[in-house]
């Protein structure tokens, strides 16, 4: 490797070194820090490599890259610098602007601007709109670059291995597919084939010169010079994500189950193997006799019978992948008229279960990633109070997930999809829907609500008719109406001694209306602009935010 960067650099000096180096965000070294080079001599096509998932939109998938790339593979960001959607709309992948090196063809990203368009072209065709995105990304680019398609410019990959050679140099034209600077068959036989014609019809690149980066002129006058800036788009060294959380979720009593997984390699196994699937290939799952599991291989009907071939997997089994989907359950937003969103969408690792010969499904995940897909806030609601009832749920969570503070004991789960007796949890549709709400869960990452210098299970409402009720007022309440006994001995906890809400003034309660008020939250965020440290203090009192891990 060292060796291949060695001859790029001396033999194509042009190609190879980069003119503006950005290393730094909000004082946070990048992952992936952002080079930008002197020119774009190429553009290199791809495909995404996943089927067109009909109920999945371009966000959607595009969430499910930037997770594999950045996360998974660790870069930090998308490596594409361009992709299509289904629908033919043209989106940014590797933040940067012009002349940023992506991370799309081996020893040729920094000459090169890489443009995928989503789908498996291997199998299916670009559709006419996909087609349309296509161009009009390559016009501009040409434009852009000056990139004249029927021009050639040096490409280099790796030598076979009975070559006796590191790196092969040489000519390709300036529109190319993935496979003519890799071993691939990226990006698919039936978009390639559409290679040829696309050239043709850009007559417009013809007698272009090529545009050089602005920046060279002052990066020939100090080599050494490296730009620091920030880009707020860039995601920084990955996060601290917490302990892990064990979520119930609320899947219909049912006998069976059918889940798959996004990522390029999804897991699937039980107490005793383990296996690599195939991405987007759904498995079912039966709870057979005895609260066993079972694997259906394959299903077919013969005249009234059905025919099932299955193996058996025992009490538990699991499937994991960066983002998964529960197909068997129809949990779509009853105010989405579109009918394209469903709440069954999840990151991490489910676990399968049987009870009573119904299906019983725990999603394991870390607790960021849980609080991401948690909907007990708005998008929309201002930033403080956002992060007030961010930080309250994680609190309210990490409290749960310690042995010693078992909300369900004996259960298999820390917690519950269902606000009623846990938190509303929806998942992955929820995060890909809020992202304001997303970006401040990472802004508060591992902050956490304590009492002398211990997390505590803070408790939060969400409207006051004026008034704030004491721990202690409420469980009589309780006591007195008969909902808790009238053994309960109900005492003062100190720092939910409740007190004026003057966000409430007016209104009528709604919630237990025991400690911080959503509505109060609200009201001192945006008429004495009180950050959430203070707004916490205020219903809490006594408390401090501090880091738990």
């Amino acid at each position: 490797m060292a060796r291949i960067e060695a001859h790029i650099a001396s033999a194509f000096p042009d190609q190879y070194s980069p003119v503006e180096t950005i290393s730094q965000e909000n004082g946070h070294e990048l992952v992936w820090p952002i080079e930008k080079t002197r020119k774009v001599e190429k553009v290199v096509i791809h495909h995404t490599a996943e089927n067109n998932l009909k109920d999945l939109d371009d966000a959607s998938l595009l969430r499910s890259t930037y997770r594999y790339h950045s996360v998974t593979r660790g870069w930090g960001d998308i490596g594409y610098n361009y992709i299509v959607g289904q629908r033919g709309t043209v989106y940014e992948g590797r933040t940067g602007g012009d002349y940023v090196v992506g991370a799309h063809a081996a020893w040729n990203n920094r000459s090169t601007v890489g443009v995928s368009v989503i789908g498996n072209f291997e199998v299916d065709n670009l559709n006419a709109e996909q087609e349309a995105g296509v161009r009009s990304v390559l016009q501009a680019l040409s434009k852009r670059y000056g990139i004249d398609f029927s021009k050639t410019s040096s490409a280099h990959r790796e030598c076979k291995k009975s070559a006796g050679c590191d790196v092969e140099d040489y000519e390709t034209p300036n529109l190319v597919g993935h496979r003519d600077v890799g071993y691939t068959s990226c990006p698919g036989q039936n978009f390639y084939a559409k290679l040829p014609a696309l050239k043709k019809e850009a007559a417009y690149s013809l007698g272009l010169k090529p545009v050089e980066n602005p920046k060279y002129a002052s990066y020939l006058a100090n080599k050494n010079a490296s730009v620091v800036a920030s880009s707020p788009s860039v995601r920084a060294k990955n996060l601290p994500k917490g302990p892990t959380v064990r979520i119930l979720l609320s899947y219909p009593a049912r006998s069976s189950v059918s889940i798959e997984g996004f990522s390029s390699a999804p897991r699937f196994g039980n107490a005793s193997m383990s296996g690599t699937l195939k991405k987007n290939a759904p498995l079912k799952i039966e709870s057979s006799a005895g609260d066993n599991l079972s694997l259906v291989l394959s299903e077919k009907k013969i005249g009234n019978f059905l025919k099932k071939t299955s193996v058996k997997l025992g009490k538990t089994a699991f499937f994991q992948s960066d983002v998964l989907r529960v197909k068997s359950w129809d949990r779509k937003p009853s105010w989405d008229k579109t009918g394209t969103m469903n709440d069954n969408v999840f990151r991490g690792k489910i676990e399968i279960r049987s009870e009573n010969g119904k299906i019983v499904l725990i999603n394991e995940l870390p607790l960021e990633d849980y609080l991401k897909g948690l909907a007990e806030i708005s998008n929309t609601d201002h930033p403080e109070k956002i992060k007030t009832i961010l930080v309250a749920a994680r609190s309210y969570a990490y409290f749960y997930s310690k042995k010693e503070n078992r909300k369900f004991p004996g259960k298999p789960y820390d917690g519950s999809d269902d606000p009623e007796v846990f938190q509303k949890y929806l998942g992955y549709g929820y995060e890909l829907r809020s992202p304001n709400v997303t970006q401040l869960v990472d802004e508060t990452n591992g902050e956490a609500i304590t009492y002398s210098g211990s997390v505590i299970k803070p408790w939060y409402f969400s409207e006051s008719d004026g008034r704030v009720r004491s721990y202690k007022e409420y469980c009589q309440a309780r006591v007195d109406s008969g909902t808790l006994p009238n053994t309960t001995e109900c005492k003062d906890i100190p720092y939910l001694m409740g007190g004026v809400d003057p966000g409430g003034v007016g209104r009528s309660l709604k919630g237990h209306g025991v400690g911080i008020s959503g509505i109060g939250a609200t009201y001192f965020a945006n008429n004495l602009e009180w950050k959430y440290p203070q707004i916490i203090g205020y219903y809490l009192e006594g408390t401090q935010v501090k880091k738990a891990y």
